[in-house]
């Protein structure tokens, strides 16, 4: 399975400014990922945030010798630490409208640190079959995925979020999006 870290958009609440989030499109078989700590490349308002000095060191190149990755789509020793996770937003985007009769299962592994287990969400094309196939949803919905339950911080080095379609050859996989929004000082 192909690996993708969620990209992240950190806000920092004291700038009354609108940041525009990153996405990212899912795909057949694609890992997502939330590690515990971002490599740099990984932040989509990188460059905003550096201009403001809310990184307070200088530089956001990271040794490999520490274990640490400038490399996207990579795990890290090194990076920024997520904060608490009553300050992280997990969003959905529906980018397309979804196979008629047709449902995705978007997963999110728990903490085994906390007891939490494996969530599972389920995102219905229409209401033919709302009981089983989850909440109706339609193109251009976005929606939050709840992280508060899962521990005081990212446990386990990471989370993982895949998503997986019901449909023929995995044709409505690619037809959603991820995004995540830290709010930071």
């Amino acid at each position: 399975m192909a690996r993708k870290n969620i990209p992240l958009t950190i806000h920092q609440p004291s700038f009354k400014e609108i940041t525009a989030l990153t996405w990212v499109a899912n795909a057949d078989g694609q890992t997502n990922v939330i590690p515990f700590r971002y490599p740099f490349a990984d932040i989509g308002n990188l460059t905003a945030l550096q201009e403001r000095k809310f990184f307070r060191h200088a530089t956001v190149t990271v040794s490999t010798d520490l274990g640490g990755s400038a490399t996207t789509n990579t795990a890290s020793a090194l990076g920024y630490e997520l904060p608490r996770t009553e300050k992280l937003i997990l969003l959905v985007k529906v980018t397309s409208a979804l196979t008629t009769n047709k449902h995705i299962v978007i997963s999110v592994t728990g903490s085994t640190e906390h007891g939490i287990e494996t969530q599972t969400y389920k995102i219905a094309e229409d209401n033919v079959n709302q009981d089983t196939d989850g909440i109706l949803i339609a193109a251009g919905d976005v929606f939050e995925i709840d992280l508060y339950d899962f521990g005081l911080i990212i446990s386990d080095g990471e989370v993982t979020v895949t998503a997986d379609g019901n449909a023929a050859d995995d044709a409505d996989d690619a037809k959603i999006s991820f995004a995540l929004i830290a709010r930071a000082g």
